[in-house]
């Protein structure tokens, strides 16, 4: 999750900038709007996840691997393209 919002943050940072060349405040400000949202959609889904990834017992973390080698493909590939619908954010720059 770091690293996508790394790359999401440095593409709308390198849009703001070309936007508002001549006005440096204003192209962060730009940035800043644009990035606040998805940093809070990031949070908010590590928060949820953090007690399934991070299981502090053997009994979990198995239960937990046991489940997402029998969950398909398909379930996990939507659960993705749904968590990282983010990449359209670089909308809110306009």
């Amino acid at each position: 999750m770091g690293s996508a919002l790394a790359l999401q943050g440095a593409d709308l940072l390198a849009r703001a900038i070309a936007e508002h060349r001549s006005d440096v405040p204003r192209a962060l400000a730009s940035y800043e709007a644009a990035i606040q949202p998805l940093n809070a959609r990031y949070q908010e889904s590590g928060g949820k996840m953090r007690g399934f990834i991070l299981g502090r017992s053997r009994v979990r973390a198995a239960v937990r691997n046991v489940a997402l080698s029998w969950m398909p493909d398909a379930v996990m590939i939507r659960q993705a393209r749904r968590f990282y619908g983010a990449e359209n954010a670089t909308a809110a720059l306009t």
